[in-house]
């Protein structure tokens, strides 16, 4: 949803950030436990992560199989995110609401970088991440418009695993 569109979203929708793995959070409390700004300190989700996701066969050889990816929950539910090219990453501030998750892509794989809120992500502790991100080999942007706090705790608690 766009900054300058009214929103439903609940005003107290909490800012998630990813690399509770870092932090040496449980699995299970990763998501309502993380504060933004100190995830956007402690640095990237490492590479021993298990995050799981996946292209959506529905779309395989049409021209949005590159448009759309899908990362699968804590809780094996999977949440279908917009795939946006790494040079288009500052229209991501435009939206309200919103998990921006930074990916590393390598031919079919992809491996997420950190996870941020739109709510944070052109503050000073976002944009350190996302340099951060950037010095990691972030390739892409996959955005998850979620329409609830418990899916986009779900989302990022799986890729934070």
């Amino acid at each position: 949803m766009l900054r300058s569109q009214p929103t439903d979203q609940p005003a107290d929708l909490k800012e998630f950030a990813g690399n509770c793995a870092e932090q040496g959070r449980a699995r299970v409390n990763c998501a309502t436990e993380c504060d933004p700004v100190a995830c956007a300190r402690t640095g990237i989700i490492p590479p021993s992560c298990r995050a799981k996701g996946g292209r959506l066969v529905a779309l395989e050889g049409s021209d949005l199989a590159n448009l759309f990816y899908c990362w699968t929950g804590q809780s094996g539910a999977r949440h279908v995110c917009r795939v946006i090219p790494i040079e288009q990453e500052a229209t991501i501030a435009d939206y309200i609401d919103v998990v921006a998750i930074a990916v590393l892509r390598s031919g079919d794989l992809r491996r997420p970088l950190c996870v941020l809120s739109t709510r944070i992500f052109d503050t000073a502790a976002g944009r350190a991440q996302r340099a951060r991100a950037h010095m990691a080999g972030c390739t892409e942007w996959h955005v998850y418009f979620g329409d609830d706090s418990y899916s986009m705790q779900d989302l990022t608690a799986g890729l934070a695993a």
